[in-house]
């Protein structure tokens, strides 16, 4: 039956992390979304780091801040995703549920949490 793909293993949870080079609250978070990473191996967490700085969108804005794959906004994004802010974090569980979104600054302990969480809900369902 169809039940077959509940015990297929699954991939990381996917992390997308929206900042830009100009927003202090970013620099603000960036130090706690690093130490909460620390945390999950790259098999359990995947994160991306969306740049939407307004000059210039670079690898540079970021490396050596968070380590992360680095890519540049496209366009329409912000829209299509109700991103209205940054830092903004969409954390996807499952492609065929909801984004799980967190706008501004979070503790790491509560980023921490908030992925264990989910990691747990995951593999509940």
């Amino acid at each position: 039956g169809e039940s077959q793909r509940a015990a297929a293993p699954q991939g990381p949870i996917e992390v997308s992390y929206y900042f830009s080079n100009v927003c202090p609250f970013c620099k603000k978070f960036e130090p706690e979304l690093r130490l909460a990473m620390e945390r999950f191996s790259s098999s359990e967490v995947k994160l991306t780091c969306v740049d939407t700085s307004p000059k210039e969108q670079k690898r540079e804005n970021i490396e050596g801040i968070v380590d992360c794959d680095w890519r540049a906004l496209l366009p329409g994004e912000l829209e299509a995703f109700g991103v209205r802010s940054t830092p903004t974090l969409l954390i996807s569980t499952d492609p065929t549920k909801p984004l799980v979104k967190r706008e501004g600054v979070l503790a790491a302990t509560e980023l921490e949490m908030l992925l264990k969480n989910l990691a747990k809900s995951r593999s509940k369902s």
